[in-house]
């Protein structure tokens, strides 16, 4: 995703007070970031609470060249609503633990990078995943026949793992309610 022409986060400047090593070794430049996840996220949800924990990997690039790697997990939290299988909410609370891989602008302080990386999706990651949680998304359950109570969903190469706590629909145990009273009538009139 790239961001809007003008971006105060593409140029060194914006890292003037915040970062001032990266803007004095590399004055009014453009800056790229390369983000990538280490393995795919961990959602959590229940009844208005969602998690969101992934760990990433940024590079912050100047000229095509690695200025700085960091390896980090991002942390949300924010509120949710389940309406039978569709989530809807929006991230209320963001956390990063950041780890300096490496730096060619010198030592760069753990507690300075959290702070510059919280900054950094606040403004861009966090948009979109509110984006994503206000339209919605259905769980992979079918309509009608459960209904999803508290869940964990995890995500793996080309699968989306589901686990909690689901509950039978109305229909759903109407339905099996008439197949055991066949059930009861065939073997009543059978004996």
């Amino acid at each position: 995703k790239k961001f809007p022409i003008g971006s105060d986060l593409t140029n060194t400047a914006y890292f003037k007070k915040s970062l001032p090593q990266l803007y004095k070794a590399y004055p009014n430049k453009d800056v790229v970031y390369k983000i990538s996840n280490l393995r795919y996220p961990k959602l959590e949800f229940d009844s208005n609470l969602q998690k969101v924990d992934v760990p990433l990997r940024v590079l912050v690039q100047i000229d095509g060249a690695t200025v700085i790697n960091l390896k980090l997990s991002l942390k949300t939290r924010g509120h949710l609503n389940i309406n039978g299988n569709v989530i809807t909410g929006s991230c209320d609370e963001i956390k990063t633990k950041t780890v300096v891989v490496s730096s060619k602008i010198g030592d760069i302080d753990a507690g300075l990078a959290n702070d510059i990386m919280d900054d950094l999706f606040s403004k861009t990651i966090i948009p979109d995943v509110n984006a994503f949680f206000k339209k919605g998304f259905r769980l992979p359950c079918v309509d009608k026949v459960i209904d999803t109570k508290k869940a964990i969903a995890e995500t793996k190469d080309d699968f989306l793992r589901v686990c909690g706590d689901f509950e039978l629909t109305d229909y759903t145990l109407a339905v099996v309610r008439r197949e055991v009273e066949k059930i009861v009538d065939k073997f009543t009139l059978d004996y």
